[in-house]
């Protein structure tokens, strides 16, 4: 799991995207989930209750 964390414009989303494209190219079985750190949250409280 990779968190990206940062204010607006640093480049987090190009950033992420390169590295999701990198561990394609090198393992194309590999699933890469993008999300919010809202949704990461909400579905992380989910697992635990």
């Amino acid at each position: 799991m990779l968190f990206l964390c940062g204010g607006t414009e640093p480049g987090k989303t190009h950033i992420s995207m390169a590295i999701g494209h990198r561990i394609v190219v090198q393992k194309p079985n590999a699933r890469i989930v993008y999300l919010s750190a809202e949704k990461c949250t909400n579905e992380s409280v989910a697992a635990i209750q």
